[in-house]
């Protein structure tokens, strides 16, 4: 229930200054606040997977599994990468 703070982690890794390709994956865990594929969550490298509330390792497990990527990081809402 704090879509602004996804916002703000998933721009974080969307905006990095490296020479990798990333993309996104944000887990909604149950929230009441649906998030809406708009702005930075329309981005082609971001995906929104939706499932009932199950907790933190239940959501980074659903997220691992759909990880397709050579190197996988998590973030929590309130969590923002550094621009390198």
């Amino acid at each position: 229930n704090r879509p602004d703070l996804v916002i703000r982690a998933a721009s974080s890794v969307l905006s990095q200054q490296t020479d990798y390709t990333f993309t996104v994956t944000i887990v909604d865990d149950g929230s009441t606040h649906e998030l809406q594929p708009t702005g930075v969550l329309a981005d082609s490298r971001v995906s929104i997977l939706r499932q009932p509330h199950r907790g933190a390792c239940a959501a980074r497990n659903r997220g691992a599994k759909a990880a397709t990527g050579r190197y996988l990081i998590f973030l929590d809402s309130d969590d923002e990468a550094e621009p390198q």
